[in-house]
C-alpha cells in the first residue's frame, strides 16, 4: 500500500469514529428529551359525577281552606316552579371520576 492509501484509509476510519460519536450524542439527546417529557404529568379531560344530599327548595302552589291542608297536598302534588338548590348546606355523599367519554371507573371517592 502506499502512503496515500493508508492516509485515506485513516481519514474514513476517523470520520466513521466521528460519525458513530454523534450518532451516540444524538441518541443519548433524544433519551434525554424523552425522559424529560415523560417526568411532566399530561393533563387529561375528565368526568366527575358526585352524588350529593343538597337541600332544595320546592316551590308549590295549591288551592286549600287551612294551611294544614295545603300542607297535606303537596304531599303528592308536583311543584310549580323548579328547584332552587342550597349549595351552602349540601352534603357530598360519593365521587365518581371517569375518563372523558368513556364508561370506565378511574376513580371512587366516598365522603363520610
Amino acid at each position: 500500500m502506499t502512503e496515500g492509501t493508508v492516509e485515506k484509509d485513516e481519514k474514513v476510519e476517523e470520520a466513521k469514529k466521528k460519525a458513530e460519536e454523534a450518532k451516540k450524542k444524538a441518541e443519548a439527546k433524544k433519551k434525554a428529551e424523552m425522559e424529560k417529557r415523560a417526568a411532566i404529568p399530561q393533563k387529561k379531560p375528565y368526568t366527575v359525577k358526585l352524588e350529593v344530599m343538597a337541600p332544595v327548595e320546592l316551590t308549590y302552589r295549591v288551592w286549600a281552606e287551612t294551611p294544614e291542608q295545603a300542607v297535606e297536598q303537596i304531599r303528592y302534588g308536583t311543584p310549580t316552579a323548579p328547584p332552587r338548590p342550597r349549595l351552602s348546606r349540601k352534603r357530598n355523599i360519593k365521587a365518581t371520576v371517569y375518563k372523558y367519554g368513556t364508561v370506565m371507573i378511574e376513580f371512587v371517592k366516598k365522603y363520610t
